[in-house]
């Protein structure tokens, strides 16, 4: 694993912290969210979606929101918790020393996010009584190849990143939840549900578009909300790919607004999961969309 830190390039370097601090933060999360610290709760949301983001730093945002990460509780004791307390500290520290590796834009910076998700493997893993260690240090090295084998534009395989390591967040806090019930006797998933990974559950929010008529791969026009009298056409992004591989990696949906129905000039995008997603998007923006029949 630390040939991430000498042989990727930054974004793929910063991929791979995200991922990790993505492993290691559900049960942070799930533990703010129990003990009612929702503002804390933002802020260690806002540094995994830092993590995501792609582009150039911001040195000033992420030296804030370092700043902001270091005066939390989970940095002011020197006092070492056990259990699961310990785990949500190490999901805080991956994520503290990912955005410390924004600030030194350098891909060595991967090697501590990648150190604290393996440190709350095996602290989870003993409370769980489970070799979690061992399936950290799996996920880990298949995220490095997978980063290593990344060419050409994201978002696509980032977001195939992303999802695949929000899944093993969502394992590992299922694992402690089931420990915490069985060691403290907690009834029912009650607080848990808040937020517990920044990629969400979407079961109800694609329950709730179930009916709807996906549109995917024509050009519609908006005829209400934002960009209203431009050009909108939605699209699968395995419908785009060219190549295998990049049928393989192809996850989610890209909803794309131009001036004009070819979508090139003054063309934008974004990405959503999935059709719910787009219809969420539309709500959002109160955009309303006149679809050939």
């Amino acid at each position: 694993m630390r040939g991430i830190a000498f042989m990727a390039s930054f974004d793929q370097a910063r991929a791979f912290a995200a991922a990790c601090a993505e492993h290691a933060s559900g049960i942070l999360f799930w533990t703010l969210s129990r003990s009612g610290r929702e503002e804390d709760l933002e802020v260690y949301l806002r540094a995994l979606e830092t993590l995501w983001e792609t582009g150039p730093v911001d040195l000033g945002e992420a030296t804030e929101l370092h700043q902001r990460l270091m005066d939390l509780p989970e940095f002011e004791s020197a006092h070492e918790p056990g259990g699961l307390k310990l785990a949500a500290r190490s999901g805080a520290r991956a994520l503290a020393a990912g955005v410390a590796m924004l600030i030194d834009e350098s891909p060595e910076g991967a090697i501590e996010p990648s150190s604290f998700a393996r440190r709350f493997a095996l602290e989870l893993g003993r409370r769980c009584d489970a070799d979690l260690l061992a399936r950290e240090d799996e996920a880990q090295n298949h995220d490095v190849e997978t980063v290593f084998a990344w060419s050409g534009e994201l978002p696509g395989p980032l977001v195939s990143l992303r999802m695949a390591a929000a899944e093993l967040g969502r394992v590992y806090l299922d694992t402690a939840v089931a420990a915490f019930r069985e060691g403290e006797g907690e009834e029912g998933r009650g607080a848990m549900e808040l937020r517990v990974t920044a990629v969400p559950d979407r079961e109800d929010i694609i329950a709730a578009y179930a009916d709807a008529t996906r549109h995917y791969g024509v050009v519609g026009r908006v005829v209400a909300g934002a960009d209203a009298g431009r050009y909108i056409r939605v699209d699968k992004l395995v419908d785009l790919a060219e190549t295998d591989e990049e049928r393989e990696e192809a996850v989610g949906v890209m909803i794309r607004v131009a001036d004009d129905p070819e979508m090139e000039i003054n063309c934008i995008g974004e990405w959503v999961e999935d059709w719910a997603g787009v219809e969420e998007s539309f709500e959002r923006d109160e955009r309303q969309v006149d679809w050939p029949s």
